[in-house]
């Protein structure tokens, strides 16, 4: 009797499994969030990568000398000045990707002039793209300018903006400590993210938990 005793003991519930399928329940549900997210950042690095890269263009820009492209006789001069690109005529691609990869071409990117756009950036875009590029500055391009990704990556209409710029101060340029990231197309963030870890937590506790009590009913 005592041994038949001690064997049903060492057995579980079935309050125990039934917290322990949902214990797994959860952990999973984590799990594939964790995963999700990351997938997610992982996509979201094209985007802050790309807009730091124009914004580092557009710093090199302002010191390259600009003149006119008139020819000069003997004796003459031009006057050099400083100034950022202008503004892109252009964004690319003309749409946002929603849920979708955009591969450009050439001619997107080479528009504008030596002055003016990509083509005085010379900033393109050489695989495929989840998001649409902008870039643009004041119209003598001697206070700032703004560099732009927006994206749609689940195709829900919520897009994202991630924001990068820059500003003319005594002759030099200060840039952004960071991307910005916004939401474009309301939603607001996911809270998926912020709440994996205390799920996670609630968890391993109930874990714990059924642990503990085996170990009094054992004693």
């Amino acid at each position: 009797m005592k041994a038949q005793f001690a064997g049903r003991a060492r057995a579980f519930s079935l309050i125990e499994l039934m917290v322990t399928v949902a214990v797994l329940g959860i952990l999973a549900v984590v799990a594939i969030s964790g995963v999700r997210q990351y997938m997610f950042r992982a996509k979201t690095a094209e985007a802050t990568n790309s807009v730091t890269q124009i914004g580092k263009l557009a710093s090199a820009s302002y010191f390259r000398d600009k003149m006119s492209g008139a020819y000069l006789t003997p004796g003459g001069s031009s006057g050099i000045t400083q100034s950022l690109c202008l503004s892109a005529a252009n964004n690319v691609p003309a749409a946002v990707p929603s849920a979708a990869k955009y591969v450009s071409g050439p001619t997107d990117w080479r528009t504008g002039d030596s002055f003016t756009g990509w083509t005085c950036l010379k900033f393109e875009m050489l695989g495929p793209q989840y998001y649409q590029y902008g870039y643009s500055a004041d119209a003598s391009g001697t206070s700032g300018f703004t560099a732009t990704a927006i994206g749609d990556l689940a195709g829900s209409g919520n897009q994202v903006s991630y924001t990068y710029e820059g500003r003319v101060v005594s002759g030099a340029i200060i840039l952004a400590p960071q991307v910005l990231e916004s939401q474009v197309g309301g939603g607001g963030c996911s809270t998926v993210a912020g709440s994996r870890g205390s799920w996670g937590a609630i968890a391993l506790a109930a874990l714990a938990l059924i642990a503990t009590r085996r170990r009094l009913r054992a004693a």
